[in-house]
């Protein structure tokens, strides 16, 4: 009787437990969703909606403590960053389709901290005291995680297999049939140590094709695909060091946080109209204007983007990546600098950097009848007024613009010197530092941007040309390049550097009436066309890291061999245009007799000094068909030279001003809304 009496009360008290256990878990659940509904910071809590920008529960929420909202950079401070080359336009191509995503803006700003987490390891330091440092450890997370995918192999394929022959010589066993267990035996080891290997190596492979940044990197004894190519432009020497948006005083956690917005139970990021249109010509948007205070555009890289009128306070901004078709894919390198893409939309080529102050030539229809004429170029005492500059100065930076945009005189046999407002070399010790056609060459290092103006190409086409001779069409010349790409795709067949669509077209390149070059050619051809450049000539730099066996970059070797070279191309095409001078060209044949003479780049008895001239023939021809292909800027208000220019570009008439439109308005934009 006791027993049972002991059993019942051991019953009775586990259900009155649960019966606790239940009323406060439903008590809970009630505050939660009482809570939930009174704080609009509760949105934030949700892992689906913000990803890596879900807030961390506060002690004491059910009790009544408030969520936290993040305060996260604003897009100036992502434009400025860019500006600064932590950054380039790849960044977009780890956005999948977000077509169904109710953050627009979250994709964007997590490819932005998990680029600062691969590329900045001391950037959650800067950002502890903005209380960013959950976000940066999450982002530190997943890319550990990558790195580690990359290199992790079952251990049973780390153990190195031996095979004690010993044990063979058996008493009992026959010499033939010990033999030929003998012979059995080392095969099975030799098959399982060669699978090993290859297992190894592959799911290495495997995750370095999938994951862009991996190509850069150096993992067990595999050297880097790819070697970065986009690179920071000169400092005039005695300056002191150039700011830095990621850290300091003057950084982007300090100056350009802002809280987000919970609008329509929605989160939201303000942008000001200065802002969205910065970042539209950083991805050469063309917005158009389809009503009031309406606005729609694609760009690179299939971006898309949505601006209409909220209320009487808002613009609604909604930034879509679709899927695109495999044409328009871009390759796995690291694309255009954001710094280029805005100067150059505007007619300026920036050279160098000083504190506070970057360094471009404004080729307006002056400075470009001054360089066909192997003029110097100076520095303007007054601000340049040009509807262009204008629209620059009304923009966000990194940096204020000083404009070279005033021509100088003839010096003998030393065209397209850069001097200051008094006539003075830029650099005493070293005239010949700052040219027109170094200028030129830094394009080759991050400036294949989508579009430019008429003025800046012509100018550009007419420098990198010279007195050479295609060999043939220029069509022919972009065929002849697309045909080097299929051929350098099929030396790294696994990573597929070009994408899926050179896979492609490279199983089909025996095919006849195959299409290479796509004429007209408008902002996303143009953009996956100079993808694939970028690329090819980063994995090019990478070769000669690879025969090398070192990870060196080779880029500013590159780029002093190119910048000689066009300085003799351009000097003998003012000869060849003034004639002055009897012209000749460099080349003892034709460019498109170079682009297949690169063919044979990989061949191991080329040396590192051939190498090197050989890529920088091969940014000289890329060069070349950018100008061909990249759509042209037409500011309204400004002339444009009528001089001889190839184009296949499709957008000519092309108009910012229809952004300008924007920022003109009185309402404040909302990103996400």
């Amino acid at each position: 009787m006791t027993k049972a009496t002991d059993w019942i009360g051991a019953a009775l008290g586990i259900v009155g437990v649960m019966t606790v256990v239940i009323g406060v878990y439903t008590c809970c659940t009630n505050l939660r969703e009482k809570r939930s509904s009174e704080d609009v910071g509760s949105i934030c809590l949700n892992k689906r909606l913000m990803g890596l920008f879900e807030a961390k529960k506060p002690w004491g929420w059910l009790m009544g403590r408030d969520v936290r909202i993040l305060e996260l950079p604003t897009l100036y401070g992502v434009l400025r960053a860019g500006e600064a080359n932590k950054w380039t336009s790849a960044l977009v191509e780890g956005i999948y389709d977000n077509l169904d995503d109710e953050v627009c803006w979250k994709q964007l700003y997590e490819q932005f901290f998990l680029h600062l987490a691969w590329e900045e390891p001391s950037a959650p330091s800067a950002i502890k005291d903005a209380r960013l440092g959950i976000i940066m450890n999450r982002a530190s997370t997943i890319i550990e995680g990558e790195k580690k995918k990359a290199t992790k192999t079952p251990s049973i394929l780390d153990l190195e297999i031996k095979i004690d022959q010993s044990s063979l010589k058996k008493r009992w066993c026959l010499v033939w049939l010990r033999d030929l267990i003998k012979k059995l035996v080392l095969c099975i080891a030799r098959k399982c140590q060669l699978w090993c290997c290859e297992k190894r190596c592959g799911n290495y492979e495997y995750h370095r094709s999938h994951n862009r940044k991996l190509l850069y990197e150096k993992i067990l004894d595999r050297a880097p695909v790819l070697q970065d190519c986009v690179r920071l432009l000169e400092k005039i020497d005695g300056t002191s060091a150039i700011e830095d948006p990621l850290y300091g005083y003057e950084s982007i956690w300090d100056r350009h946080l802002r809280p987000i917005w919970i609008l329509g139970k929605r989160p939201c990021l303000p942008v000001s109209t200065e802002q969205l249109v910065g970042f539209c010509l950083a991805f050469g948007i063309n917005l158009r204007r389809r009503g009031k205070d309406k606005f729609y555009g694609s760009g690179a890289y299939g971006l898309m983007v949505n601006v209409s009128s909220q209320d009487d306070y808002y613009l609604r901004i909604h930034v879509t990546h679709p899927r695109r078709g495999p044409r328009l894919q871009a390759s796995k390198g690291n694309g255009y600098s954001i710094l280029f893409a805005k100067l150059m939309a505007c007619g300026c080529l920036p050279f160098a950097l000083k504190p506070g102050l970057t360094k471009s030539i404004h080729v307006n229809q002056d400075i470009h009848n001054a360089i066909r004429w192997g003029l110097s170029i100076k520095d303007g005492r007054d601000y340049p007024k040009a509807p262009s500059i204008n629209f620059l100065a009304d923009l966000p930076g990194q940096t204020n613009d000083d404009y070279y945009c005033v021509r100088g005189l003839i010096v003998h046999f030393t065209y397209g010197h850069i001097y200051d407002s008094h006539g003075k070399p830029l650099q005493p010790d070293d005239p010949g530092r700052w040219t027109w056609a170094k200028a030129v060459a830094g394009i080759a290092f991050g400036g294949f941007i989508p579009q430019a103006t008429r003025n800046l190409v012509s100018a550009v086409q007419f420098t990198v040309l010279g007195a050479d001779i295609i060999g043939g069409t220029q069509k022919q010349l972009m065929e002849d390049i697309e045909i080097l790409i299929n051929e350098v795709h099929t030396w790294d067949e696994k990573y597929e550097l070009f994408g899926t669509y050179i896979a492609r077209r490279q199983i089909a390149s025996n095919a006849q009436n195959i299409t290479y070059v796509f004429d007209p050619c408008d902002i996303a051809d143009a953009v996956a066309i100079f993808s694939r450049y970028a690329t090819l000539l980063e994995r090019f730099l990478g070769i000669i890291a690879e025969r090398e066996g070192t990870t060196t970059n080779y880029k500013d070797s590159i780029y002093n061999a190119l910048s000689c070279k066009l300085q003799q191309s351009y000097r003998q095409a003012v000869h060849k245009y003034t004639g002055r001078y009897p012209a000749s060209g460099m080349l003892n044949g034709s460019l498109r007799d170079e682009v297949k003479k690169l063919r044979k780049f990989r061949d191991a008895k080329v040396t590192t000094a051939s190498r090197i001239d050989s890529c920088a023939v091969l940014a000289r021809i890329l060069i070349l068909a950018w100008t061909y292909q990249v759509n042209l800027v037409r500011w309204r208000g400004e002339t444009e030279s009528q001089a001889d220019f190839y184009s296949i570009a499709k957008h000519q008439g092309f108009k910012l001003l229809t952004a300008r439109g924007i920022q003109n308005s009185n309402k404040l934009g909302v990103l996400g809304l």
